[in-house]
């Protein structure tokens, strides 16, 4: 009987211990999963955002603009129909452009582009822009003298601002300096050629539109 009595014991103390231990155990192990996958989400889920703020975009901007100035070397002011295509990162822009410009001979500037664009996200975005490159001419006659000309080197500063109307489109003005050479060679005499080096200075107003 004793020993019946004590094997009773030993088999309740036995469903008691287990009784308290196994409702403190499960909280345990549910209040530990659910929390590890929400750090991990939100984690994988501001990387993108951040690759995506960092990555550069092609950028493109066409103008209209008139480059006034002096008129002893060239006496007309003339239109210049420009563009320039790139590539846009961090607030700066690396690109090539051109320009048609009728000036006389015409001008077909080509050249490097360099922009600093300031105020990222703002209403008002302010830059400014130099370039570098070559110009090339297209040739013309007088009388009865060949003319041939050759373009040389094109650079310029200048500042500018943005209006963005989207997340992509902004309306611009530009204000800026030009420095050009060229070369003109009168060949009607081929034993003695006549070569004349023109360098000259022009501010340059711009109206455009970039994407």
């Amino acid at each position: 009987m004793r020993s019946s009595c004590r094997s009773k014991k030993t088999l309740f103390l036995q469903i008691l211990v287990l009784s308290l231990l196994l409702p403190g155990t499960a909280p345990l192990s549910l209040a530990a999963g659910p929390f590890s996958p929400p750090v991990q989400n939100t984690a994988q889920g501001k990387a993108p955002e951040k690759q995506n703020a960092a990555k550069g975009r092609y950028m493109a901007f066409f103008s209209l603009g008139m480059l006034p100035g002096s008129t002893d070397i060239i006496q007309t002011t003339p239109i210049s129909l420009g563009m320039s295509h790139g590539y846009y990162t961090n607030g700066i822009y690396i690109g090539g452009g051109m320009a048609v410009e009728n000036f006389e001979p015409a001008f077909l500037p080509v050249f490097a582009d360099l922009r600093f664009i300031m105020n990222q996200h703002g209403k008002i975005q302010p830059w400014i822009k130099m370039i570098l490159g070559k110009t090339f001419l297209f040739p013309g006659s007088s009388g009865q003298e060949w003319e041939k000309t050759r373009g040389k080197i094109v650079t310029g500063v200048g500042a500018g601002l943005s209006y963005p109307v989207s997340s992509r489109n902004a309306f611009y003005f530009y204000l800026g300096y030009r420095f050009m050479k060229y070369t003109e060679e009168y060949t009607g005499n081929p034993q003695n050629p006549v070569t004349n080096d023109y360098r000259f200075n022009r501010m340059e107003f711009r109206v455009g539109l970039s994407f």
